[in-house]
């Protein structure tokens, strides 16, 4: 006679209420990993979210520090504008006050030009080659002679003491003109000069004599080499401009 195999025997009840709990551990383990992992997500997403808030901030700050220095600038020019627009219309009352107003601006324009003859106290530089060079004049004569860098160094220094109008051997000096090597002479205004060179400026005359012979100053670094006398005059006078004046590009 056979006999069936044993069933299995239920579990007891320790037994499952053992089961129950290690699954129970499971699934608090399973949560508690997430609900971690989920605090820390909010956690750098808060951290990141406030720096680019931060940074935000700070740019919007910045850009509003700009708008609001743009709007200043335009409040100040549209004083400026008004300022000059009721200057304008009281100007324009009396048609004779117009007149000499334009008139003066335009004598103002052409004197700043230097379209006009201009008389005024100042200096005389007269520039010449060397007269008593040195052993190596044979082999280097070009050492005793005045060129173009000279002229320039010395009208550039004159002009940083405030010179107001000046002029190379008569020719006016204005916003368009050269001066440059010429083979062996120098052009200025398009035209060729030797020497000597006649500077003529107007202008303080102590200041302007002061701003050359100073020690140290050009005259003592050109004076080895070329012939520089500097001086004073009460009353010089500088002849207007006289080249072209049209412009083909500029508006």
């Amino acid at each position: 006679m056979q006999t069936n195999p044993k069933e299995d025997k239920p579990l007891t009840k320790p037994a499952h209420r053992m089961a129950m709990v290690l699954a129970l551990m499971l699934v608090l383990m399973v949560v508690g990993f997430l609900v971690t992992l989920q605090i820390r997500s909010v956690s750098q997403n808060k951290i990141t979210q406030n720096a680019a808030d931060h940074n935000r901030t700070e740019t919007m700050q910045q850009d509003l520090n700009d708008a609001l220095q743009k709007v200043d600038d335009l409040q100040t020019q549209l004083a400026r504008a008004r300022a000059d627009l009721e200057d304008l219309r009281k100007a324009c009352g009396d048609s004779d006050d117009t007149a000499k107003v334009l008139e003066e601006q335009l004598e103002t324009a052409e004197r700043l030009a230097g379209l006009t003859e201009l008389s005024g106290p100042g200096i005389v530089v007269t520039i010449q080659d060397k007269t008593q060079v040195g052993e190596d004049a044979e082999e280097n004569p070009e050492k005793y002679m005045v060129h173009e860098e000279d002229l320039l160094r010395i009208v550039n220094e004159l002009f940083a003491s405030s010179a107001e109008a000046l002029s190379i051997n008569d020719e006016r000096m204005v916003a368009t003109s050269e001066i440059r090597c010429a083979g062996t002479t120098v052009s200025i205004n398009n035209k060729r000069y030797g020497p000597p060179f006649v500077i003529q400026a107007i202008g303080d005359p102590a200041v302007l004599e002061y701003a050359l012979t100073m020690r140290g100053g050009i005259v003592d670094v050109l004076s080895p080499y070329i012939d520089i006398t500097v001086e004073k005059k009460d009353n010089i006078v500088i002849p207007a401009y006289h080249g072209d004046t049209e412009l083909a590009l500029a508006d």
